[in-house]
């Protein structure tokens, strides 16, 4: 029997920010996506989720989200 997993199990949509190490900025204005998702949600028929999240780039968890918002202030690698 072949099983389905789905990435995102909220009902919501949901955005996450980015986290990853050797500095930057992923870390500044967290209301950004909070007012991103609220905005969606008073002028679209899209139900949010709007609560600050973070998916760490390191772990499996960047794939947990339909779309993933990426700060950066310079220039970046992922190996």
């Amino acid at each position: 029997m072949t099983s389905i997993s789905y990435s995102q199990t909220s009902p919501f949509f949901e955005i996450a920010r980015v986290k990853y190490s050797g500095g930057g900025d992923w870390y500044n204005d967290p209301s950004a996506e909070v007012n991103l998702l609220n905005f969606i949600s008073e002028n679209t028929n899209i139900k949010t989720n709007a609560v600050y999240k973070f998916a760490d780039v390191e772990t499996n968890e960047i794939f947990s989200y339909p779309f993933l918002f990426f700060n950066r202030s310079r220039q970046h690698y992922f190996y």
